[in-house]
């Protein structure tokens, strides 16, 4: 298993990242079907307004001690 991670702005580091993605209908399955493309754009939510286009660097970085734990927890309350 590969260590966990968080997506956060390089400019402000706030972590609500957001990526564009294209979906389609699909009537088979009745909901709709993501093409995830990992060339499509991340945006910094509190960023992206200040600038047209977005032209925040998103990255990633490891999740600290602190961030494993919320993780960890958040797992454990869905499961029940």
């Amino acid at each position: 298993m590969t260590a966990p991670i968080i997506w956060v702005c390089d400019e402000c580091g706030g972590d609500d990242v957001i990526k564009t993605m294209d979906c389609e209908w699909d009537f088979t399955l009745q909901e709709w079907v993501g093409n995830y493309d990992t060339r499509q754009d991340l945006f910094c939510s509190a960023c992206s307004h200040r600038q047209v286009p977005p032209l925040v660097k998103i990255v990633k970085r490891p999740l600290n001690i602190k961030e494993i734990a919320q993780l960890a927890i958040k797992k454990q309350e869905a499961t029940q």
